[in-house]
C-alpha cells in the first residue's frame, strides 16, 4: 500500500495533513482501504512510507488497530517500509520486493473508495480466478457526467469474458489534463492483485518517465494478456482528486 506521495491534486489541504487522513464521511481516507484488507484476514500488509508522514504512521500502529476491535478476527502485522522521496507509484511498490514471495499479493491505491456490502477484494476473489501468472484488477463503469472525478489514467479496452469479467489488452497511461468523456468508460481502480512478474517489468520500464510509475509495466502486462478486470458493483470515488474527494463526502448511501 502506498502512502508517501504529497497529494498534491488535493492541495492546499494536504498542505499540513496528509492525504490519507483526510475526512471521509468522518473517517481517514485510508481507513477503507485497511479495513478492507483486514477483512480478509491477510497475515501482513506493507506500507510503503514517507519519513514525513509520523502523524500517518502513529493512526496506523495506535489509532487504527482501536477502530477494528470487535470488526476482524485478528489484526495482521504491519510492516513500513520508508520511500524517502515520492518517485512514483512504480518505485514504490519495487520496495516490496523483499517481502513478496512466490506468491499472489494485492496492490491498493487508499485514494480509491468503494461503498458497497462487498469490498472491492473480495468481489476479485470470488468472481476472478488465482491461475500463477493471471493477474486481476476491479473495473469501474464510469458515467460521462463523472469523468472529471476520476484521474486521467487506467481507461481499459479489452475482450467481455461475461457479464463480469474482461480480458484486458489496453490501459491507457497518465495524462495531466482532466478526464472528459461523452459516453461510458471502463476505468480500472487502485485494486489489483498481482504476481512477482510485475517486478521484472518494473525494472525494465524504469526509465521510461521522469518518476518511476507502475503504470507501464501494468500496461505491459495487460498487453501480454495476462490481467483480468473484474466489474465491481458499488459507487466508487477517486478521492485523491478534489472533485471526486467532495463527492465521496457529499454522497449519500442508498438504504
Amino acid at each position: 500500500m502506498p502512502v508517501a506521495g504529497k497529494g498534491t491534486r488535493l492541495y492546499p489541504f494536504t498542505k499540513h495533513l496528509p492525504k490519507e487522513l483526510l475526512p471521509v464521511r468522518g473517517r481517514p481516507m485510508i481507513f477503507y482501504s485497511l479495513f478492507e484488507v483486514c477483512q480478509l484476514a491477510l497475515e501482513e500488509i506493507i506500507v510503503i512510507i514517507s519519513p514525513e508522514k509520523e502523524m500517518l504512521k502513529r493512526y496506523i500502529q495506535e489509532e487504527f488497530p482501536k477502530e477494528l476491535e470487535g470488526k476482524v478476527p485478528f489484526f495482521p502485522r504491519i510492516i513500513f517500509v520508508t520511500q524517502p522521496k515520492p518517485y512514483g507509484s512504480g518505485e514504490a511498490l519495487f520496495r516490496a520486493r523483499p517481502y513478496i514471495n512466490d506468491e499472489p499479493f494485492l496492490w491498493v491505491m487508499p485514494d480509491f473508495i468503494l461503498f458497497n456490502e462487498e469490498p472491492p477484494f473480495l468481489q476479485l476473489l470470488k468472481v476472478g480466478c488465482l491461475e500463477k501468472g493471471l493477474n486481476l484488477v476491479g473495473v469501474l463503469k464510469i458515467q460521462s457526467e463523472e469523468a472529471t472525478s476520476f484521474g486521467n489514467v487506467g481507461i481499459i479496452k479489452g475482450k467481455e469474458l461475461d457479464g463480469k469479467k474482461i480480458l484486458i489488452k489496453n490501459l491507457s497511461g497518465k495524462r495531466k489534463e482532466p478526464l472528459v468523456s461523452s459516453r461510458e468508460l471502463l476505468k480500472a481502480v487502485g485494486r489489483w492483485v498481482l504476481w512477482d512478474e510485475v517486478f521484472s517489468l518494473l525494472e525494465s520500464t524504469k526509465d521510461q518517465m521522469e518518476e518511476w510509475d507502475d503504470t507501464p509495466a501494468l500496461q505491459t502486462l495487460c498487453e501480454k494478456g495476462k490481467v483480468i478486470g473484474v466489474l465491481l458493483k458499488g459507487k466508487g470515488f477517486d478521492v485523491g482528486n478534489l472533485q471526486g474527494f467532495l463527492a465521496a463526502n457529499a454522497y449519500r448511501m442508498p438504504v
